[in-house]
């Protein structure tokens, strides 16, 4: 169960109520080989978390070649329809610019981990 301050005006309220609607989401972001999705499927299995692979997404919903607005709210919408309460995305976002319109759009995830390796690592 959700609670939204129903006081305020219409654009208000409707913006708690869409943010509510979203499970809790953590981004993992990274170069190649830091161990993404690893990670992602530990965290995943350990608190019941579903995992959503950001290129996977794409791929199924045909959205590769779509703008990044496009796919953003591709994804907020498929996520508003989502079961679990909570959801760990592997490789999102992958700009500044992704990560404030999905802010602007969605919500604020509640954790945010960037890997990092070296370049020689391999």
């Amino acid at each position: 169960m959700r609670e939204v301050d129903g006081r305020g005006d219409t654009f208000e309220i409707w913006n708690l109520t869409r943010k509510a609607m979203l499970p809790q989401l953590t981004f993992i972001i990274g170069p190649k080989i830091s161990g993404k999705e690893t990670l992602g499927t530990a965290l995943a299995e350990r608190t019941n978390a579903k995992l959503w692979k950001y290129s996977e997404f794409l791929a199924k919903h045909g959205l590769e070649d779509e703008d990044d607005d496009t796919k953003i709210l591709a994804m907020i919408h498929e996520l508003t329809l989502a079961i679990s309460p909570r959801i760990i995305i592997t490789d999102f976002p992958q700009t500044e610019y992704q990560a404030k319109f999905f802010i602007k759009n969605g919500t604020h995830p509640s954790h945010v981990f960037i890997l990092n390796c070296s370049k020689d690592f391999s």
